[in-house]
């Protein structure tokens, strides 16, 4: 594995004449910029779980018959009988193995820098960008793999799970109905998405829409109006002593319920990608928590890793909805 050197591209010349600039300082900021996304809605917003015991996590689900109408005529015996668990399902999540190594020479740890730039920094931006993977993975549209000879394990991401074709382990009774997907965002196909959730659960529902930076914009966009030429569209008017022009939605409230809004990681989630959760049912499943660890220095200067070991568990995917944009 490359090293970065203690200086770059190679030490420094010396400076050659004379006169007052020869002995000035160099002034560099110690303070460190770096600029990049680095929040995780999507992991703060799945429960946790109970620890996963093995590298394969199931759970049951299951569905209440529909409503019957018809009554019982007077006198009648009970002749037929069902089976009250005929419609239990499992489902399932592989664990993946996610990992980050650092190391840092032994001239660098030893130097004072800007930063700075030890292996203490070192730990914690390996850290960081160890929880970016996991967020990507969770919003990702990756298929549950086994692991194999030569390949890793892999959980099945949200933008899998939250699908008409979730995989043939999924059971067909519990797979996200089409109506709770859309790919074309207003109004009234948002209001369809929430009605289409309510009617799995028949709960006026409490969501979170992690949205990607593009729905987002949509989402604030909206001109409160159905299409229908014949139709007044709303006008909001502002007091101009407020001196600014608002453009944002944080609560979207319908008959069928309540949908708060959140941004997303742009390095981790499209920004055509928006996943409508219910916290109730959506949790992580650690093998074993994030953590670091420091390897043997062999001469070289430090090093070490950090990793960490979980699936996602949808508990039900008909609990949720998707907008999945074109452009």
């Amino acid at each position: 594995m490359s090293v970065s050197n203690t200086y770059t591209p190679s030490a420094p010349a010396g400076r050659p004449g004379q006169g007052s600039g020869i002995a000035n300082r160099e002034d560099l900021d110690s303070r460190l910029t770096l600029l990049d996304a680095a929040n995780y809605p999507l992991q703060m917003l799945c429960g946790r779980g109970p620890k996963a015991k093995s590298t394969l996590v199931e759970w049951p689900v299951d569905i209440y018959a529909d409503p019957d109408d018809s009554g019982v005529p007077e006198g009648e015996d009970v002749t037929g009988f069902e089976d009250a668990f005929a419609s239990v399902a499992r489902l399932q999540g592989r664990v993946q193995h996610f990992r980050r190594s650092w190391r840092v020479s032994k001239e660098q740890q030893l130097s004072e820098s800007a930063g700075p730039q030890d292996k203490a920094r070192a730990k914690v931006k390996k850290m960081i960008e160890l929880k970016r993977d996991i967020e990507k993975a969770i919003a990702s549209s990756n298929d549950a793999v086994a692991q194999g000879a030569g390949i890793a394990a892999k959980m099945r991401g949200l933008d899998k799970w939250i699908s008409t074709t979730p995989g043939s382990d999924v059971a067909a009774d519990y797979v996200t109905p089409a109506a709770s997907i859309i790919t074309t965002l207003t109004e009234i196909t948002l209001n369809d998405v929430l009605r289409s959730i309510h009617e799995q659960n028949g709960e006026v529902n409490y969501l979170t829409a992690v949205n990607g930076s593009r729905v987002q914009q949509e989402i604030a966009e909206f001109q409160r109006t159905d299409n229908n030429a014949s139709e007044t569209v709303y006008h909001v008017h502002q007091a101009a002593e407020s001196k600014k022009v608002t453009l944002s939605v944080k609560v979207y409230e319908s008959d069928f319920g309540f949908v708060k809004m959140a941004l997303a990681n742009p390095k981790c989630q499209s920004n055509l990608k928006s996943f409508l959760l219910n916290p109730n049912y959506v949790e992580l499943r650690y093998l074993d928590e994030a953590k670091g660890y420091e390897l043997e220095d062999q001469g070289g200067g430090p090093r070490g890793y950090t990793e960490a070991f979980l699936t996602l568990a949808v508990r039900d995917p008909r609990a949720h909805g998707k907008i999945t944009l074109a452009s």
